[in-house]
């Protein structure tokens, strides 16, 4: 840009020039008066001039994914600004800080993401930022969270993910506003027990860090809504989490989980529980009844063999993914999926349920239905019922027809049959006509049906490893769009209606 290029500019009140490979900012910077939101993100700018400091009108700043190295003093002059993104630059060089950040008085919003700070980067004034609510630190190698820090005064959210984070001091007892903590991908081996003055905290994230427990006064957490510790060591939760009343969503994914945690009954606000990939975990108890208001649960890769009778109690659940388990339909309780009609997803995949359960037929509301790798070897004629599936997934099964009634699930869009022992496909799934993914392959299909074309909006049409004579080989070769032009060029009735 040349050196009147901001001039332009003098009158607008937002000046976005995002991605303009601006390498240097030019001394008239000054005279963008009027202007209250200023973008410079995603461009090559190294420098901010001291001139920036004479738009006191500025409420937003945005100078992200730049390669500045440090902040000019005459920022502090910004007496305006209340939003300030710094994130992805090279502010390590300049460390600390210059101080002149923490005279931003009116200053609400700070993000400092993606700089490489350590924890001598923050300098001592960053405590006098008395009106900042939401501080974002993330992808630095912040080995502790500053005192500087922990002593702002409205500090409400605070995201840290992606440090190197070992420690949390007792510092932390000072941030008694916060409502957000977000420390995942971090290397903290125990939480303090000074986390039970951090009272208004309404969600935390814990994931991906060194935790093998949480200690009792995480209790007083009892406005929190929203907590992960997915992808710890974790092996059970404490009791006085049964103070979670108000919790809405938990994520335990991957952890050293060996049950469900007792105090279930006492979140009767939760919808959503990720419990996946707990291998050590090979029981659901009654508590669970208690959640009245879960919406999704996702237990799938656990060791559980039934689901407690108690399921069918949670009416508004609407994904279940149950997949990679060792469920059979000898140990489901009897109508375990009856009451459950508000199932939008379910997923029962890769576990040993060679009989489908009749009640699961009754699920008017299913849209996504995966039942593959579990041996079955009939799929029954009520899976008419089940009008309003739009993918299905019987892959992995030993099926060898499937009957006349799919034809009548006019809105699915996705189906896999793929690694059967399927010998023919039904004329009738050319009612699917809203199919666009049909995967037949590794099954013993020799021909296909002609009317099969009219599912015209197939692009995916997987045949491979069949025995296909008809249509013939060098057909299939050519793909989807050649092999349906051919079934519809030999479709009889075809020819029959434009004679007519």
């Amino acid at each position: 840009m040349g050196n009147s290029a901001f001039s332009k500019y003098r009158k607008e009140p937002i000046v976005e020039l995002t991605s303009k490979d601006i390498t240097t900012v030019p001394k008239d910077i000054k005279h963008l008066k009027r202007c209250v939101e200023l973008k410079l993100n995603k461009n090559s700018i190294s420098l901010l001039p001291p001139e920036v400091g004479e738009l006191a009108g500025l409420v937003k700043l945005d100078i992200s994914e730049n390669t500045l190295t440090s902040l000019p003093d005459e920022i502090e002059k910004l007496q305006n600004l209340l939003e300030l993104n710094c994130s992805s630059n090279r502010l390590f060089m300049g460390a600390p800080l210059n101080s002149a950040i923490g005279r931003l008085k009116t200053l609400k919003f700070l993000d400092l993401s993606f700089n490489q700070l350590s924890d001598e980067s923050i300098p001592e004034s960053f405590r006098s930022l008395e009106n900042l609510e939401s501080l974002e630190i993330t992808g630095n190698d912040f080995r502790l969270i500053p005192v500087a820090i922990c002593a702002l005064p409205c500090l409400r959210f605070l995201r840290a993910d992606k440090n190197k984070i070992k420690l949390l001091t007792e510092d932390i007892k000072m941030m008694k506003k916060l409502e957000l903590l977000s420390l995942s991908d971090n290397l903290l081996p125990r939480i303090p027990s000074e986390v039970s003055a951090m009272k208004s905290l309404v969600e935390v994230d814990l994931s991906s860090n060194r935790l093998q427990d949480l200690p009792p006064e995480v209790g007083c957490w009892e406005k929190l809504e929203k907590f992960s510790a997915c992808d710890t060591l974790i092996t059970e939760l404490p009791e006085t989490t049964k103070k979670w009343i108000n919790l809405k969503d938990i994520n335990l994914r991957n952890t050293k989980i060996d049950e469900f945690p007792e105090t279930f009954c006492y979140w009767s606000h939760l919808e959503l529980a990720d419990f996946r990939n707990n291998p050590s975990c090979s029981d659901i108890g009654p508590e669970i009844a208690r959640a009245t208001s879960l919406k999704e649960l996702y237990i799938s890769k656990c060791q559980l063999t039934t689901l407690p009778e108690e399921l069918r109690e949670l009416t508004h659940l609407e994904i279940l993914y149950a997949s990679n388990n060792n469920f059979s339909h000898h140990n489901f309780p009897a109508h375990s999926f009856r009451d459950l009609t508000m199932l939008r997803k379910l997923h029962l995949g890769s576990n040993k349920i060679n009989v489908i359960p009749d009640d699961l037929y009754e699920l008017q509301y299913l849209e996504e239905l995966n039942l593959s790798d579990n041996g079955i070897f009939k799929l029954d004629e009520s899976i008419a019922k089940l009008t309003n599936l739009e993918r299905l997934n019987l892959s992995q099964n030993s099926l060898e027809v499937i009957p006349e009634e799919i034809g009548q699930l006019a809105n699915l869009k996705t189906l896999d049959l793929s690694k059967n022992e399927l010998l023919e496909i039904t004329p009738e799934l050319c009612h699917c006509v809203k199919l666009k993914k049909l995967d037949l392959s590794y099954n013993k299909l020799t021909s296909l049906p002609n009317k099969l074309h009219y599912c015209s909006e197939l692009i995916l049409f997987d045949l491979r490893q069949n025995q296909l004579v008809y249509p013939p080989n060098e057909v299939v070769l050519q793909g989807h769009e050649a092999v349906l032009k051919f079934l519809r060029d030999n479709d009889k009735s075809v020819g029959t209606k434009k004679k007519k």
